[in-house]
């Protein structure tokens, strides 16, 4: 006898999810599917758009591969030190992929 999984949705429930979500983004979004929709979305007005960065977003960006530079090298210097013989190995690898 076969046992059901609990939770897990059929290939037939799961293509009945992701079509109710799908047909409530498109209501939502006010896209009826047809061609002639799409085209009247793609004129585009000829106004001079100001690009700009978020720099509070840069910021953070910043200060989190800090930190976590931080948090690597504090965890892992003791253990480089007695594999390698540099406290300072992980931290160098790990610069090299930022």
């Amino acid at each position: 006898m076969t046992e059901k999984r609990r939770g897990f949705p059929t290939e037939k429930g799961a293509f009945a999810i992701f079509w109710l979500v799908f047909v409530f983004v498109s209501e939502y979004n006010g896209y009826d599917g047809s061609v002639d929709c799409m085209k009247k979305n793609k004129k585009r007005k000829s106004i001079n758009i100001v690009r700009y960065y978020d720099y509070s977003l840069v910021a953070l960006l910043i200060f989190l591969v800090c930190f976590g530079l931080v948090m690597l090298y504090s965890t892992s210097s003791y253990s480089a030190l007695e594999d390698y013989g540099d406290s300072m190995h992980y931290f160098k690898r790990q610069i090299g992929f930022c």
